[in-house]
């Protein structure tokens, strides 16, 4: 569990800016971009200069779209270091993560927006499930998050789009007409409510995966039960290859 409330600001061991010039330029040729991709898609497994791979990834290719429209960049933050780093310790001893935060922390932009498609990409062929206290969050964290995130990735590091549905489904992929398979990433995002009934709350029960987001946990009416339900779901056999992170803010909130 980690507690992001109380965490104080300390200087950026990350500027964005300073990160980009290393970028090649639009007329660099084929090899240069391919060697570049190569190294980021490294550095986002093994991490760089102390930062880990997931954060890395997260301050280099991610899009946050603010109140006004504005897509800004992520900035760093040793509240964004902490959650990062805790999760990938929940995932290396086969834990779950609960993040209890202070509202506008932007916790949905790491795990429905990052989260989903750093695992399309570095997990070939992986299942990524997204749940909130309410069907209206949810249609935002897909829009709002997993979309906005993967829309805004550059052309060298975005998967190709099999299929969407707006209603939560994202699917990377290329359909192979010759085969009829799916070559490429063949990953699939979904988004899938689970509050309005104790059947809908077994939901995740109907797949296999190694990724589930489970935000607002406070105010999900049925969290208990979309959590237990979920552990075989990111097990194989007896033992668990995946991570469920829950998310909830401190204070009150209506579910209206």
């Amino acid at each position: 569990m980690v507690n992001v409330i109380d965490s104080k600001p300390k200087p950026p061991k990350f500027v964005y800016e300073k990160w980009a010039v290393e970028k090649p330029k639009d007329n660099a040729s084929r090899l240069e971009k391919d060697r570049f991709v190569d190294r980021e898609l490294e550095r986002w497994v093994t991490g760089w200069k102390g930062i880990s791979g997931r954060h890395y990834m997260y301050l280099t290719c991610g899009s946050i779209r603010e109140t006004s429209g504005q897509i800004i960049k992520p900035v760093w933050r040793d509240g964004d270091q902490m959650v990062f780093e805790e999760y990938q310790d929940c995932i290396k001893m086969g834990e779950d993560l609960m993040v209890v935060k202070r509202r506008e922390f932007g916790l949905t932009s790491i795990f429905a927006g990052m989260e989903p498609i750093y695992n399309a990409i570095i997990n070939k062929g992986s299942t990524s499930l997204i749940t909130s206290a309410d069907a209206k969050r949810l249609q935002t964290a897909f829009s709002e998050k997993v979309m906005v995130f993967y829309s805004n990735l550059e052309d060298d590091f975005r998967p190709a789009h099999l299929r969407e549905r707006m209603a939560g489904f994202l699917h990377m992929g290329v359909k192979n007409k010759e085969t009829n398979k799916i070559d490429g990433t063949d990953s699939k995002v979904y988004c899938i409510e689970t509050a309005s009934s104790d059947t809908n709350a077994k939901a995740f029960e109907a797949y296999r995966s190694n990724y589930i987001f489970l935000d607002e946990l406070f105010i999900h009416p049925r969290a208990g039960v979309v959590r237990s339900s979920a552990q075989a779901t990111l097990s194989k056999g007896f033992s668990k290859m995946g991570a469920m992170v829950l998310g909830g803010s401190c204070g009150s909130e209506s579910k209206e």
